[in-house]
């Protein structure tokens, strides 16, 4: 190879080296400049930020139709999430209702079941955790029990997005979602319900009555344990009659955690006649934690 060759390659070399990094930096220009274009969009919007955060339930419909007639679908978006970053809890509803109406909560349960790259689908999971909607959880829960075929990075960022979900709507979901077969997904589900807090306790309520399905049963008196509310008291001592000793074992357990005086008769006679040894050993525990 001559001199005059080997120079020639290194120029060209050189020149390939050059371009790729003027294409490089011009992207990134371009992305930038892009950016700082969109923030000083969005900044003209303050005044409807401001609105939609301030708006009562009888006025979001105005506000919202103001939000419409913006024609940038992501500036839509940006102006909901800029109204949510400081929003009074009162307007948080109202907020999680508009991206329904717009289709934004829709798109990324789109994204999240159809797209063909884990990122994007990872990505959709939890920005339906940062919108918040009810309508995301029955996607969420098919998302985390697809254990075979989904992305683990995937099934964990819906689970994410399952805790931060708060809309009360979202909870019949999820109490069906705690007989699910799957061993791993009841208790954290369960973690996730504890969240809403006494919002919760008249649905778990409830489900102590369901005779179709003993473990959501067990879950549901394990739960109103965890949750230590006084209202829960009296269906937890009806459940300690439940067929299913499970059940029984969790009312118990409850009950002792709630502290209710009112148990302690039932939970005496349970002492004595229950069949069941691990049952009358948590009747035990409940007497004891009672006093």
């Amino acid at each position: 190879m001559t001199f005059s060759l080997l120079i020639a390659i290194t120029v060209v070399l050189f020149l390939v080296m050059v371009g790729v990094s003027f294409l490089l930096f011009g992207r990134e220009w371009i992305r930038t400049r892009r950016e700082e274009k969109f923030s000083r969009d969005l900044g003209m919007h303050t005044g409807l930020v401001s609105r939609l955060r301030a708006a009562s339930a009888g006025e979001f419909e105005g506000v919202f139709r103001q939000l419409a007639m913006v024609q940038n679908f992501a500036m839509r978006e940006a102006i909901l999430d800029r109204a949510c970053e400081e929003g009074p809890p009162e307007s948080i509803s109202l907020l999680v209702r508009a991206y329904e109406d717009l289709g934004i909560t829709d798109r990324y349960k789109e994204e999240l079941e159809q797209s063909p790259k884990w990122e994007d689908r990872a990505s959709a999971a939890e920005r339906l955790g940062r919108i918040g909607s009810a309508r995301a959880v029955p996607t969420l829960l098919r998302v985390i029990r697809d254990i075979k075929d989904e992305d683990e990075d995937v099934r964990g960022a819906a689970l994410r997005a399952l805790g931060r979900i708060r809309d009360p709507r979202a909870l019949p979901g999820l109490i069906e979602a705690l007989g699910y077969p799957e061993a791993s997904l009841p208790p954290r589900i369960a973690e996730i319900i504890v969240m809403f807090g006494k919002d919760s306790v008249p649905l778990l309520v409830a489900e102590l009555r369901n005779l179709d399905n003993d473990v959501r049963r067990m879950w549901a008196a394990e739960i109103l344990g965890w949750l230590g509310d006084q209202q829960a008291a009296i269906p937890l001592i009806e459940s300690l009659g439940d067929i299913s000793p499970e059940v029984r074992a969790k009312a118990a357990g409850g009950l002792g955690k709630i502290r209710d005086v009112r148990a302690v008769e039932r939970l005496l006679e349970m002492l004595l006649s229950d069949p069941i040894p691990f049952v009358r050993t948590r009747v035990a525990q409940a007497l004891g934690a009672i006093g």
